[in-house]
């Protein structure tokens, strides 16, 4: 275990947060396999591929199992897991105000795409959000539509962040990734130093929404339903192993000895 290494000036970060306690289940939600076996935490650093970058993990519940599972990574505790949020859990990261920053959840994952598209994207503060995100809501109950956490745009800029907007109103959904500029990393020192203990309970979205308040310009890029999240299982098995036309697509260039006509595919 390597605890609280600061990350290289100027280097590139990633924090994935995952001190609180899981939606379903009793492991870490970073250690929950997905469909195919791989892990959340393997599916996120797969997502990032070779970048060159001090990664950090900040924790809190059943952490030994994390320090277990990846004994090379950096940890840091949130000791106050039960009470706090995910801004208290970044807080006791060891961030700076030099280097770019990728923050993630530790219950999501996403594409390599996902990543290289924020890495194009322009400006201080760009979060990854999903347009289509009212199709992932189809089958499950009207309170976890509420509880997501929404965003209104402007295009491609961020007006309001919140779990609380009206979901008739809302655009689009915050997945849970971020990428902050060394200029906002600043900023939020800042809050961190002077403002900490209004974020104790507050979800990440709460801080970007204050960054807003400050003056931060807030992009976003639109991952289009290529992600899913842990506490909806049967999103996350869609996303891992395809619909039966994706299935059916994956396979065609392998086969050798049988032959998958074209096909057309729609939703209904």
């Amino acid at each position: 275990m390597n605890a609280d290494p600061v990350p290289a000036s100027g280097k590139l970060a990633i924090v994935v947060l995952g001190a609180g306690r899981p939606v379903r289940g009793n492991q870490p939600s970073a250690l929950h396999k997905a469909p195919d076996h791989r892990t959340i935490f393997d599916w996120i650093g797969d997502a990032f591929g070779d970048l060159n970058a001090d990664w950090h993990f900040v924790g809190g519940y059943h952490m030994e199992e994390m320090v277990r599972a990846y004994p090379s990574t950096n940890f840091s505790v949130n000791a106050d897991w039960r009470v706090t949020g995910s801004c208290a859990s970044l807080f006791v990261a060891p961030i700076n105000g030099q280097g770019i920053h990728y923050v993630s959840y530790a219950d999501i994952i996403f594409s390599s795409q996902v990543v290289a598209d924020l890495q194009q994207a322009q400006g201080d503060v760009v979060l990854a959000v999903d347009s289509t995100w009212r199709n992932r809501y189809d089958r499950r109950a009207l309170s976890d539509m509420d509880a997501a956490e929404k965003v209104c745009l402007n295009e491609d800029q961020v007006t309001e962040i919140d779990s609380n907007i009206d979901s008739r109103q809302a655009n689009a959904e915050f997945i849970g990734l971020a990428k902050f500029s060394p200029k906002a990393m600043q900023k939020i020192l800042d809050i961190r130093r002077a403002e900490s203990g209004k974020f104790n309970t507050a979800p990440l979205p709460a801080l970007i929404a204050r960054l807003k308040e400050l003056g931060e310009t807030i992009r976003a890029v639109d991952v289009r339903g290529d992600w899913a999240e842990l506490n909806a299982p049967q999103d996350l098995a869609r996303y891992v192993l395809g619909t039966k036309a994706e299935t059916l697509a994956r396979l065609g260039p392998m086969v050798r000895h049988s032959h998958i006509g074209e096909q057309v595919s729609f939703s209904v």
